[in-house]
């Protein structure tokens, strides 16, 4: 089966390329050592959930690149709350 996009593998089963998992991965990483967690810390799970439906959502409703969603967190559009 071919890839959709660079970053969407299916966009019917809302699944990402491994380059995008990757980067949603770091995404996680990167708030829960802002938080002061660890990405497994039972506390952080709703804030991982939330960080992982909003990317996925960027990538495959919205079309955005990785480069557009790095722009959107720098600019702080999109804001993760505790």
């Amino acid at each position: 089966m071919k890839n959709e996009t660079e970053f969407i593998k299916c966009s019917r089963n809302r699944h990402l390329t491994a380059k995008a998992s990757k980067f949603l991965s770091r995404c996680i990483e990167i708030a829960a050592q802002q938080h002061g967690l660890t990405r497994y810390h039972s506390g952080f799970k709703p804030t991982k959930e939330r960080i992982s439906k909003i990317v996925t959502s960027l990538f495959i409703d919205k079309n955005k690149s990785i480069q557009d969603v790095k722009e959107l967190i720098k600019n702080r559009k999109i804001l993760i709350r505790k």
